[in-house]
């Protein structure tokens, strides 16, 4: 028997808690867990696109919501939230939150 990968799949968030989230796509997955970098908190708004990885066992885990670049120099982060607000670390040394920049104090 030839063992084939699991392709990732994508859904969109029907709703979701601290823990967890509920999604439809090909067919509706209930309490995933949510994967994201150390450090990292969120809870995706309803209706935003996630990407899923089946596990096999019909297990699935949610590893995020795909995003664009927006501008970003490689190695710079940016932290957004839906309403709109902020946070991005700059290649320089800067952060900008909102439409301020903080300098590092030498």
């Amino acid at each position: 028997m030839e063992y084939t990968q699991p392709l990732p799949q994508t859904g969109q968030v029907r709703e979701a808690d601290e823990s967890c989230c509920n999604l439809s796509g090909a067919e509706a997955w209930g309490s995933l867990n949510l994967l994201l970098p150390y450090g990292v908190y969120a809870k995706p708004p309803q209706g935003s696109q996630c990407v899923v990885l089946p596990l096999g066992e019909g297990e699935r885990l949610n590893l995020g919501c795909p995003v664009s670049p927006q501008g970003l120099e490689p190695g710079e982060i940016k932290l957004q939230s839906a309403g709109g607000s902020y946070l991005i670390l700059k290649n320089d040394g800067t952060i900008r939150l909102g439409g301020q920049v903080v300098q590092e104090e030498l």
